[in-house]
C-alpha cells in the first residue's frame, strides 16, 4: 500500500513540475552583463553570431548607412542603425527593420545593382539568385525583380539561349555583384538578361 501511494506521489510530481517550472518566468534584457574586465557589454542580449554576412544600408532613409547583418546559421536578420557621429563607430540596435525585409535564406548581399543610389538584395533562389528592389519612399521596402538571373553563355553565337545562372546555396563569393548596369554589365564576359 505504501509502494502504490509513494509511485502515485511519484507520478504526480513528475507531470506537474514541467507544467509549473516557468510559471514565472520574465525576459528582462535591462540586466547589465559584463566582462572579466569589468566593462559592460554594450548589446548582450540580442543573442550571438555565428556565421554572418555584413553588409551597409540605409534603414531608415536618413541618408547615412547602417548595418545588416545575416547569420547564415539559422538564417537571422539583425540591424543597427547608425548614430552618425563622425569618427566613431557607434550603433544602435534596431530589431523593428528586419520585418521590412523579405524572407531571406542561405547567404545575402546587399549591392546597388541598377545605380539608383539605392542598396537592393541579392538572396539565394532554388540554385540561383534572387534579387530584390529596394522600392523605398517613406519606410523601407523590397520588391522582387526576379527570383533567378539568367545569362547567355554563348554570347557570340546569336542564339540568345539564357539559362540560370547557379549560384551555390553553401558558398558564393558575392563582391562580384557591383553596378550590373551600363558599361559593368559583363559578368566574367557573360551578359544578365533579366537585370
Amino acid at each position: 500500500m505504501f509502494r502504490k501511494l509513494f509511485l502515485l506521489l511519484f507520478l504526480i510530481a513528475l507531470f506537474l513540475k514541467p507544467i509549473l517550472a516557468q510559471e514565472n518566468f520574465e525576459r528582462n534584457i535591462n540586466v547589465q552583463v559584463f566582462d572579466k574586465l569589468s566593462n559592460p557589454y554594450i548589446y548582450p542580449w540580442i543573442g550571438g553570431f555565428n556565421h554572418i554576412q555584413v553588409s551597409e544600408i540605409d534603414l531608415n532613409l536618413d541618408g547615412i548607412n547602417d548595418l545588416f547583418t545575416f547569420d547564415r546559421a539559422g538564417n537571422k536578420i539583425s540591424t543597427f542603425i547608425n548614430q552618425g557621429i563622425p569618427s566613431t563607430i557607434a550603433y544602435t540596435f534596431a530589431p523593428q527593420y528586419k520585418d521590412s525585409f523579405p524572407e531571406l535564406h542561405d547567404w545575402v548581399l546587399l549591392r546597388d545593382f541598377n545605380c539608383d543610389g539605392k542598396i537592393d538584395i541579392f538572396t539565394y533562389s532554388s540554385g540561383g539568385a534572387a534579387v530584390y528592389k529596394n522600392s523605398s519612399q517613406t519606410q523601407l521596402s523590397f520588391e522582387l525583380v526576379t527570383n533567378l538571373i539568367y545569362s547567355d553563355f554563348l554570347p557570340d553565337d546569336g542564339l540568345n539561349n539564357p539559362i540560370n545562372l547557379y549560384v551555390s546555396s553553401t558558398y558564393f563569393n558575392l563582391f562580384y555583384f557591383r553596378n550590373l548596369r551600363g558599361i559593368s554589365q559583363k559578368f566574367v564576359g557573360r551578359k544578365f538578361w533579366n537585370l
